[in-house]
């Protein structure tokens, strides 16, 4: 899973739920099976942001819009979505660095 540090920072919610929902983050990352990925703001992108996607198997994208659900399944839109994910990939810390960034975003609640 990738993020943008920037989403760290949104409040839709309630102070108690957003630091939740941090906190929910950092938990998750201890997950043998999910690796979480912060694209920090002042990274140099390989990727222009782009509307949120899911990626299920090797088959098929999920594209959420404000409107609609759009499932690609055809072959070469699939790997342009593959290499967009590859690319915001790179462009992410994990790990110490994603920890840190997300403890950050933590500190107003405390």
């Amino acid at each position: 899973m990738i993020i943008e540090e920037s989403v760290l920072y949104n409040r839709p919610f309630d102070d108690d739920v957003m630091r939740e929902q941090l906190d929910c983050l950092l938990s998750g990352m201890r997950q043998p099976n999910l690796s979480l990925g912060v694209i920090p703001l002042a990274a140099r992108r390989k990727q222009k942001l782009t509307e949120t996607f899911h990626i299920y198997g090797d088959n098929t994208v999920s594209i959420e819009l404000t409107s609609a659900i759009i499932t690609i399944t055809q072959p070469r839109e699939v790997a342009l979505y593959v290499r967009c994910f590859n690319n915001l990939a790179s462009d992410a810390v994990y790990g110490e660095r994603a920890r840190a960034l997300i403890t950050t975003a933590i500190e107003p609640f405390e």
